[in-house]
């Protein structure tokens, strides 16, 4: 753009300003901005310049922390909702290392009855934290005990959280999607994993108090299980307190 076209917009713009600070006074000839206190359009690209830059750098950030408030207070929902289903299901089937395990899905007698299961929703893949390149490229790779990847079923609640529960050489494996189908559909963004433990008759996250360092390392995008990591996000959220903190691979 010339100069002269700066030119132009500039006195357009000052005369549609002082046009209008003259109707909200009532009229006048008398220019209502003394000159030496006017913007000039320069200044206000400049101005409007720097606002977009702040808010382009500020706003990701906003945005993140925002849904990382969403993740944990999900988790901390569904951790609440589903020990209380189990616990109920302790009082009312006795011990856990008495139930019937089956590598077909148990739900229906161990968790149905205690909590509002609404629908059987059809299978999805709920992905690990894996994403390293190998031999087979940058890939994602589907989380095991899951619903969509084995016999078991995925169930919704009326809340919108999805659910399975799966039974795999001596461990049963209850994983949470907090926001169902809607996606990213990944262990440690929106879904989580719990273990119903036989020794105390309870849910725990899973691998919960094993070191941090360890926990981290599970959860980290670099993980060498391919199929399995992620699994101990809910532990290393829970054992910083509640917080998703800065070395968490969000």
């Amino acid at each position: 753009m010339y100069r002269s076209d700066f030119s132009d917009l500039y006195f357009e713009g000052r005369i549609i300003y002082e046009k209008l600070f003259k109707q909200l006074r009532g009229g006048g000839n008398q220019s209502l901005v003394p000159s030496h206190l006017a913007f000039t359009l320069a200044e206000v690209l400049i101005t409007l310049g720097i606002i977009g830059v702040v808010a382009a750098v500020t706003m990701p950030m906003l945005i993140a922390n925002y849904q990382k408030k969403v993740t944990v207070n999900g988790l901390k929902a569904a951790y609440s909702l589903f020990s209380q289903a189990v616990e109920r299901a302790v009082q009312e089937n006795g011990s856990m290392r008495d139930w019937e395990y089956s590598y077909t899905d148990m739900a229906p007698k161990y968790i149905f009855p205690y909590i509002e299961t609404t629908a059987i929703v059809k299978k999805y893949t709920m992905y690990t934290t894996y994403g390293n390149k190998d031999k087979y490229g940058d890939q994602k790779f589907g989380f095991l005990y899951w619903g969509g990847w084995s016999n078991g079923k995925i169930y919704s609640l009326k809340n919108g959280m999805t659910y399975s529960l799966i039974y795999d050489h001596g461990n049963l494996y209850l994983t949470v999607d907090i926001n169902g189908v809607k996606g990213p559909n990944q262990l440690g963004r929106d879904g989580f994993v719990f273990n119903l433990d036989t020794t105390k008759d309870k849910l725990i996250p899973y691998a919960f108090g094993l070191p941090r360092s360890s926990l981290l390392q599970d959860c980290t995008k670099k993980g060498t299980w391919t199929y399995y990591d992620g699994m101990a996000c809910a532990s290393l959220i829970i054992s910083d307190g509640w917080q998703i903190k800065d070395d968490y691979p969000w």
